[in-house]
């Protein structure tokens, strides 16, 4: 029995290494794929991405300017990721696809509306 009580402390010892290598590796790995009918968020080794199709987009708000960016969707879900993983001219690639993919007319508010 204690050899199982053993096994089961190496399991947040091994999550917190696989967890510290991918933060150490962020800045090498591609944080957002812009697709054609969608974008994908990369969250880490062991949580699942985000996927957010473009047509399900209802507007974005940027919270603390180069923090975080709250996409809101169709169905009232809310999509968020850290801005502060994305350089300044990236973020505003970002932006430009968004506008031009998504069609909506006031994409991005300051104010929620």
């Amino acid at each position: 029995m204690e050899p199982y009580f053993i096994m089961l402390g190496f399991i947040p010892v091994f999550i917190g290494v696989v967890q510290g290598i991918h933060y150490f590796n962020r800045s090498e790995r591609d944080y957002i794929y812009m697709e054609e009918e969608r974008m994908t968020i990369y969250r880490g080794p062991l949580l699942p991405n985000i996927t957010i199709e473009y047509n399900d987009i209802h507007y974005c708000v940027a919270k603390n300017e180069h923090e975080l960016m709250v996409i809101m969707l169709v169905n009232g879900q809310e999509k968020q990721f850290k801005t502060d993983l994305v350089s300044d001219e990236d973020l505003s690639q970002i932006r430009e696809k968004l506008k031009q993919r998504t069609n909506v007319e006031k994409l991005f508010r300051t104010n929620v509306e």
